[in-house]
């Protein structure tokens, strides 16, 4: 689905810049949850206890900014669902290895949510009652309540994703424990998901939506420019620990600022500021 995505801003009208494929790169419209939202709407509209969340999901751009409470809805539902969908025949373990890979199953399990009808929407530990996809979902509705609650507090309008989906900046030198925080660059609330050209996947196994991969690089060369590419790294452009270089990028890399990397040898000395020999 993010080829989906991208092909539809490709294929959208009128000529693409530099600059129109640098805002691609952090397009965080979620096109799974705009093609599977009206059926999980549906379900969640039939109990008062899920209601809410259906009117949350309806009013929703599926844009996933850092302060949308629909995206935090939506991931804690789709996360909940493909648990009561999948780890009742599965188990636990292998439930929780089969959701590690989403490549492994997301194509299908949207599939299987359009047609309705699955022999997987049973959930065998139980006996006498043949559970639907509407069970499922209103399921699913429920324990998202009843986690963002624990995680989150009862107000709803503090389910902000940003709160809860965020990228960390560490060091190799010190990833965790006293000292992170000085040598690593810190966190950041962030935008977009696994799901988004943002790329911004988390683990959908626990309770965590701290960001798992996203892009190492981001660059847009236009091949009729000979001075300079367009480009950010979000640890900066060194390995030295207490460089001053080693981060000075993070911010550019979170807020989409356009950053360029001189090409041309006169671009270079022009913008020179200092100068780093490497001697044997």
């Amino acid at each position: 689905n993010r080829y989906q995505r991208l092909s539809e801003l490709l294929t959208s009208p009128g000529k693409k810049t530099v600059d129109d494929h640098w805002q691609y790169m952090r397009d965080d419209l979620n096109v799974t949850a705009r093609e599977l939202s009206p059926i999980l709407i549906e379900a969640l509209q039939t109990t008062e206890e899920t209601v809410q969340l259906a009117e949350i999901l309806s009013q929703w751009d599926f844009r996933e900014s850092v302060d949308s409470v629909a995206t935090t809805v939506y991931q804690e539902l789709a996360r909940n669902l493909v648990k009561a969908v999948f780890v009742d025949e599965l188990g636990e373990e292998l439930g929780n290895l089969f959701m590690t890979n989403n490549y492994y199953w997301q194509e299908r399990f949207g599939f299987m949510l359009k047609d309705g009808d699955s022999l997987w929407f049973d959930d065998v530990r139980t006996i006498d009652t043949v559970e639907t996809l509407s069970n499922l979902i209103v399921q699913a509705g429920l324990q998202t309540i009843a986690n963002l609650q624990q995680q989150m507090g009862p107000n709803i309008s503090q389910w902000q994703w940003g709160k809860r989906h965020k990228i960390e900046f560490v060091n190799t030198i010190r990833r965790s424990g006293i000292g992170k925080q000085l040598l690593g660059g810190g966190d950041y609330a962030m935008a977009g998901s696994g799901d988004t050209l943002l790329r911004a996947k988390y683990p959908l196994t626990g309770e965590q939506n701290n960001v798992e991969y996203s892009a190492a690089l981001r660059m847009v060369v236009d091949l009729d420019d000979s001075d300079k590419v367009l480009a950010v790294l979000p640890g900066g452009i060194s390995g030295r620990t207490f460089n001053r270089h080693f981060d000075d990028q993070i911010e550019s890399y979170m807020n989409g600022e356009k950053t360029y990397w001189w090409f041309s040898e006169q671009e270079i000395q022009k913008h020179l500021v200092s100068v780093l020999s490497l001697t044997p």
